[in-house]
C-alpha cells in the first residue's frame, strides 16, 4: 500500500510524456524525448525527492557536449528504451533502462557510425536535494558532510560507484564491475540550493564502425548506513566478483603464512614446527616468492636458460643450479609445502614485469612506455640479478606467451593457485596491442589501456586453470588502498602491503570496499621501533608494548574484516586462543557493507554473514567501563540486545543463534553451556502475550543438533537444510524454556574423556598410531600430523631440543595397554573420532581422504584447549633485545 501511494503521489505530479520506472528502492520519473531523471521516489522512506538527472555525453578533451533528445521511445514490461541518433553526428546510442530488483541498469549502446575515431566521455550523473548536510561517497572514500567539489582523477582509481544522501535519502550511480574499463572517475559538487551532484563516468574509445555496449547502476538509499547501504545494492550487480569462489581451494580464506612454508625460519627447520606454526595461526596459503631464474621466464624453459644477467654477482646460490637440479629442487619445496598443510601459491609479478634483454628481444610489442610510472629498473626489482622493464600481458605476443607459462607451471608444480605482486594497475599501455581493444580508454595523451585490465585478464585466465582434482586455481593479489578496481574484481583475495596503522586509520576501507566479502591479510610485522625506544626498555616494558599493538591488530582485523599474517599471530596467546577463531567465523561468514547494526556503547560495530550466519563485531577502544547493549535493526524491526560487554581495549563478537517470533513486550535471554563437543543453547522467553509455534535455531559450525526440548519435553525437529533445525512449540504458555542439545558432528565422546587420554607421560609419547598393514598416502599424511602435533607441543612449552616421535605401526596393534591412536581401523560413511568409554584407544576413520583430513582437524582442534603451545616471537631486533625469541606472552584476559 505504501508504494502504491507514492507511485499515487508522483503521477500527480508527473508532466505530459513521462514514464515512471520503479525499482525496490527507487522510483523515478523520466522524459521520455531525452531519458532525463526529473522527479524520484524513496519507497523505503515514503518520500518524494526533486531528483535530476541521467546520462550525459561529450567528446574530447575539450568535453564537447553531444545533445540526446528526440528519442525514439519504446516501453517494455522491466523498464523502457530510447533511441538517439543525434544531429550531425555520426553516432548512434541506445539507452535500455531495466528494473533489476533493487536497481535500475542503464544499458547504454554506443555506434561509431562515421569514418573517424571517437574519444567519448559517458556518464551517468544525480543532483540529490537536502535542506541539510549531505554526505558523499567517491568510490574512494566517504564525506560526512560535502563542502567542495571533488573529481576523482585516474590515480586514485576508485571503485567506479558515486552516491550522496542526508536524513532525507539519496542515491548512488555507478558502472557494472563486470565490465573491464581503462578509465574511471568518480565526481561530486555541493549545490548552491542544498544538496549535491554526482556522477561516474569512464572515457571510451570507438573506431569507425565500432559498437561499444556499457551497463550503468542507479539505486535508491535510505542513508541510514552511509556508503555501506550504496555497495550492498551495488554488489548485486555483479555477485560473483564480491564472494569468494567456492570452486577455489578453501584454504585461499584463511591468512597467508608469510614465508613459513615457503623460506622457513632459521630458528625453525623443523617440519613439524612448520606445519603446526601454520595451523596454530591459521595460515593457509604461502606466497612463495620468486620461484624462477628469470623474470618474464617463470616456467623455466630450457631455450631461455642460459643468458647473461645485468648484475650476475647478485645471483643466489639456488639460481645458479643448473637446469635439472632447479627444477627438482623447485618441485621438491612446492611438494613439502603442500604436504604440511600450505597451499602454495606461486609467485608472479602479475606477469607484468620481464627481464629486458628477454622483453626486448622476443616481446617488443609488449613494452610498457608511460611517464607517469617507472617502467624500467637496471638494477634488481624481481630477480636481485635482473635489469627489467614493464610489459603488458594482454593482446600481446608476452600475453601469449604468459598464458603457456601459467599454465605449463600449474601443471608442472601442481598448484593451487598463484600470487600476483605489484598489482595495483597503475600504467598506461598505448602500444600496438590496444588496437581494437574495447577496453581502451583515452586521456589528455590519447588512447590507452590501463595495465589493470591486463592483471584482471591474466587473473581471468588463471581461473580457466583446474588442478587435477577439478578445483579451479586461485589469485592471491597484492593490492595496494589505491588499486585499480579490475585488479580487486579479478582476485580471489589480496594482501594489503603495509601494517594496520599504515597511513592514516581505516585508510584500507576501499580495499575492503572493492573486495567485497572476498578476504584480505595484513602484510609486514609489528615495526616496535617506529612506536617506541625499545632499546631503552625493559624485557617488560618491550612486552607490553608489544601485547598493545598486537591487541589493536585484533580490533582492526576485526574491524575491517582482515586476517593478522604469521607474523602478527606469532609470540601472543591471545591471538592463538581468543581472536584467530572469531576472525575466522567471521571470515567465513563474509564482511557485509550493510551493518544494520548501531550501538551508542561500543567504539564500531561491523557485520559479518546474513540471516543466521549473521556475526556482530564489536570493539570497546576507550579506557571507560565495559560496554552494555547493542542495538540491531533488521527491516522494519528493532532487535535490541543487553548484556553485551566488551572488555575495553577488546573486540567481541556476538552470533545469531535463533529466531523466535514474539510479541514486543516479551524478552529472550540466551545462555551457552557446555563446551566444544557438547553445548546446549537455553532461550527463555518471558511476557509473551502469544507466540509463534515455530522457531528457527542456528546450528554451530562443526555440530549436529541432537534434541530440542520445549519446557523439558522434547520437540517435534524439522530439518531445513544442513544448517538450520525448526523446532514446532506449545502455543499457550507466555513463558517457556527452549533447550537445544549440540553435538560434535565428528567426534563422539565428551571433551573430558577426550582430554583425559594419556597422550603424553611426561616429554615421552604416551602410546602409538596404528595404520592399517598397507596404508593410503592420506592416512600416512593423518598419522604425521598427530607425530608433528606432539612434537610442537613438547618442543614449544617443554622446551624439548629433539622431541621424540609419537611410534607409528602397521597391522595389529602393541599388545600392551598404552594409548593406541587407530586410523582407519575401520573405515566409515563419515569422518569420525570415537572416544570409547572405558577403553584408552581413539579411533579415527573416514571414508575418504578429505574427510579423513577433516576428521584429523577435529581432533587437534579440540586437544588445542589442553595442549596450548603459542607459537613463539622469533628474531627482531626488539624481541633479542627483551630476550622474547622463543616465548610467547599469555592472553592477559585470562
Amino acid at each position: 500500500m505504501r508504494h502504491m501511494l507514492l507511485v499515487a503521489a508522483l503521477l500527480a505530479l508527473m508532466p505530459a510524456h513521462a514514464a515512471l520506472l520503479e525499482c525496490d528502492t527507487l522510483c523515478v520519473q523520466i522524459d521520455e524525448s531525452t531519458g532525463r531523471v526529473v522527479l524520484g521516489s524513496l519507497p523505503d522512506l515514503d518520500r518524494t525527492l526533486d531528483l535530476t538527472g541521467g546520462l550525459v555525453l561529450t567528446e574530447g578533451i575539450d568535453a564537447r557536449p553531444i545533445a540526446l533528445a528526440d528519442a525514439a521511445f519504446a516501453a517494455a514490461d522491466a523498464g523502457a528504451t530510447l533511441d538517439f541518433a543525434p544531429a550531425d553526428e555520426d553516432l548512434r546510442v541506445s539507452l535500455g533502462i531495466a528494473l533489476e530488483g533493487g536497481w535500475l541498469a542503464w544499458n547504454v549502446e554506443l555506434e561509431n557510425t562515421g569514418d573517424r575515431q571517437r574519444l567519448l566521455s559517458v556518464a551517468l550523473e544525480i543532483s540529490v536535494p537536502s535542506d541539510g548536510p549531505i554526505s558523499c561517497y567517491d568510490g574512494h572514500e566517504e564525506f560526512a558532510a560535502l563542502t567542495k567539489s571533488f573529481d576523482g582523477p585516474p590515480y586514485r582509481r576508485p571503485l567506479p560507484l558515486c552516491a550522496a544522501w542526508s536524513d532525507e535519502g539519496g542515491v548512488a550511480v555507478g558502472l557494472n564491475p563486470r565490465q573491464s574499463l581503462s578509465f574511471i572517475a568518480t565526481r561530486g559538487e555541493p549545490l548552491d540550493a542544498g544538496g549535491a551532484r554526482v556522477d561516474v563516468r569512464t572515457h571510451i574509445v570507438l573506431d569507425p564502425g565500432q559498437t561499444l555496449p556499457l551497463q550503468m547502476f542507479m539505486c535508491g538509499l535510505t542513508g541510514q548506513w552511509g556508503r555501506g547501504e550504496a555497495l550492498h545494492w551495488y554488489y548485486t550487480t555483479a555477485p560473483e566478483l564480491f564472494a569468494p569462489n567456492p570452486d577455489i581451494d578453501p584454504r585461499t580464506l584463511f591468512a597467508g603464512a608469510q614465508y613459513a612454508a615457503w623460506r622457513r625460519n632459521p630458528g625453525e627447520p623443523e617440519d613439524f614446527q612448520v606445519r603446526e606454526t601454520l595451523r596454530r595461526t591459521r595460515a593457509g596459503w604461502d606466497w612463495c616468492i620468486n620461484p624462477f631464474r628469470r623474470a618474464g621466464d617463470i616456467v623455466g624453459r630450457p631455450e631461455l636458460w642460459d643468458y647473461t644477467p645485468a648484475l650476475p654477482g647478485k645471483m643466489a646460490d639456488e639460481d645458479k643450479l643448473s637446469f635439472d637440479e632447479y627444477h627438482a629442487a623447485r618441485a621438491e619445496r612446492f611438494a613439502t609445502g603442500e604436504r604440511l598443510g600450505s597451499a602454495m601459491f606461486f609467485y608472479t609479478p602479475s606477469q607484468i614485469w620481464c627481464e629486458e634483454q628477454l622483453a626486448r628481444e622476443r616481446y617488443p610489442d609488449s613494452l610498457t612506455e608511460d611517464p607517469a610510472e617507472r617502467c624500467r629498473y637496471t638494477t634488481g626489482y624481481v630477480k636481485p640479478h635482473d635489469g627489467v622493464v614493464r610489459v603488458f600481458p594482454y593482446n600481446t605476443s608476452y600475453a601469449e606467451q604468459s598464458e603457456r607459462d601459467l599454465a605449463d607451471v600449474a601443471d608442472e608444480l601442481a598448484l593451487r593457485g598463484f600470487a600476483f605482486d605489484t598489482a595495483t594497475g597503475g600504467a598506461r599501455y598505448s602500444g600496438p596491442g590496444i588496437a581494437d581493444l574495447p577496453e581502451r580508454g583515452w586521456d589528455e595523451d590519447g588512447p590507452f589501456v590501463r595495465e589493470a585490465v591486463a592483471i584482471r585478464h591474466m587473473e581471468d585466465y588463471v581461473h580457466s586453470l583446474r588442478h587435477a582434482d577439478g578445483s579451479t586455481l586461485a589469485v592471491v593479489a597484492n593490492i595496494r588502498s589505491s588499486a585499480d578496481y579490475n585488479s580487486c574484481m579479478g582476485a580471489d583475495g589480496a594482501l594489503f602491503e603495509g601494517e594496520p596503522w599504515k597511513g592514516g586509520r581505516g585508510e584500507q576501507w576501499c580495499l575492503r570496499d572493492s573486495l567485497g566479502s572476498k578476504p584480505a591479510c595484513w602484510w609486514e610485522h609489528y615495526a616496535l621501533d617506529s612506536f617506541v625506544d625499545y632499546k631503552n626498555m625493559t624485557r617488560d616494558e618491550i612486552a607490553a608494548a608489544y601485547q598493545g599493538i598486537a591487541d589493536f591488530t585484533c580490533i582492526e582485523s576485526l574491524r575491517m574484516g582482515f586476517w593478522p599474517t604469521t607474523s602478527y599471530a606469532r609470540g601472543f596467546e591471545s591471538m592463538a586462543r581468543r581472536y584467530l577463531p572469531r576472525i575466522e567465523a567471521c571470515t567465513r561468514a563474509g564482511w557485509q557493507p550493510l551493518t544494520a547494526v548501531r550501538s551508542d556503547d561500543f567504539t564500531w560495530v561491523t557485520r559479518y554473514g546474513r540471516d543466521f550466519s549473521t556475526h556482530i563485531a564489536y570493539g570497546n577502544e576507550t579506557a571507560e567501563p565495559d560496554g552494555e547493549a547493542v542495538t540491531t535493526q533488521v527491516g522494519e524491526e528493532t532487535l535490541t540486545l543487553t548484556g553485551v560487554r566488551a572488555p575495553r581495549r577488546s573486540a567481541e563478537v556476538v552470533v545469531a543463534a535463533a529466531t523466535i517470533s514474539a510479541d514486543p513486550g516479551a524478552t529472550i535471554t540466551a545462555s551457552w553451556s557446555g563446551d566444544g563437543l557438547s553445548r546446549t543453547l537455553a532461550l527463555q522467553l518471558r511476557d509473551a502475550e502469544s507466540h509463534a509455534r515455530n522457531m528457527m535455531v542456528a546450528v554451530p559450525a562443526g555440530m549436529v543438533c541432537r534434541q530440542i526440548r520445549v519446557d523439558g519435553e522434547p520437540a517435534r525437529v524439522i530439518r531445513a537444510g544442513q544448517s538450520l533445525v525448526a523446532a514446532t512449540t506449545a502455543a499457550e504458555p507466555t513463558d517457556l524454556l527452549v533447550e537445544v542439545d549440540f553435538v560434535s558432528a565428528i567426534i563422539e565422546g565428551s571433551r573430558g574423556q577426550l582430554l583425559a587420554r594419556p597422550f603424553l607421560f611426561e616429554d615421552q609419547p604416551g602410546g602409538w598410531i596404528v595404520l592399517p598393514e598397507t596404508p593410503t598416502p592420506a592416512e600416512e599424511l593423518a598419522a604425521e600430523r598427530i607425530v608433528h602435533y606432539f612434537q610442537y607441543y613438547l618442543r614449544v612449552t617443554r622446551d624439548v631440543e629433539d622431541p621424540t616421535a609419537f611410534p607409528i605401526v602397521r597391522g595389529e596393534p602393541p599388545k600392551d595397554d598404552s594409548l593406541m591412536i587407530m586410523i582407519n581401523r575401520q573405515p566409515s560413511r563419515r569422518p569420525r573420532v570415537v572416544i570409547p568409554d572405558v577403553a584408552s584407544d581413539v579411533l579415527i576413520s573416514a571414508p575418504d581422504a578429505a574427510g579423513l583430513q577433516r576428521a584429523v582437524d577435529a581432533l587437534l582442534a579440540a586437544l588445542d584447549d589442553k595442549y596450548v603451545a603459542t607459537p613463539p616471537f622469533v628474531w627482531r631486533r626488539s624481541t633479542n633485545q627483551a630476550g622474547l625469541i622463543g616465548a610467547s606472552l599469555p592472553d592477559p584476559a585470562r
